[in-house]
């Protein structure tokens, strides 16, 4: 007798790969960014969101480019590029981390001179909450004991 059998089924597709460029994802205030999605899959259509929020009123979505012009911080945060082809849907997140350049980690350091034996007033300046405790130290030395360190 002859058996038929089915050809064997074809091997699975590798999932395609979409690619973010520039994979930099973090950007200051007041820059003009274009985030590009490709798909690895010939005529996939790709769309950006911003995941948990919507997108604000500089962000546009241009064929696959993401645009924000005059980046703010509120632009900060997740965006998903998700392509659709004929092998379905799929997703790439960019994390989106936007830093203002008026904002320090650290204050600069303030030079004050005087001559021996007079009086300098120094102020601690923070934009932290109160109540805050101060202690005053001198780099390389021990400060005299009438003044209050902790004010």
């Amino acid at each position: 007798p002859i058996v038929n059998t089915p050809p064997p089924p074809p091997p699975p597709q590798p999932r395609p790969k979409l690619y973010i460029t520039p994979s930099e994802s973090e950007h200051f205030v007041g820059e003009n960014i274009d985030i590009a999605c490709q798909s690895s899959e010939p005529g996939a259509i790709t769309v950006w969101s911003k995941v948990s929020s919507w997108m604000a009123d500089n962000v546009q979505n241009i064929g696959g480019t993401l645009r924000i012009h005059n980046l703010r911080l509120e632009n900060a945060g997740v965006y998903r590029c998700e392509a659709t082809g004929h092998q379905g849907a799929y997703y790439e997140d960019y994390d989106l981390n936007v830093f203002d350049e008026g904002v320090k980690d650290e204050a600069p350091i303030e030079v004050k001179t005087a001559p021996r034996g007079a009086s300098v007033l120094l102020e601690c300046k923070t934009d932290m909450d109160e109540p805050v405790t101060y202690l005053w130290t001198k780099q390389g030395g021990i400060l005299p004991q009438y003044i209050d360190i902790y004010s």
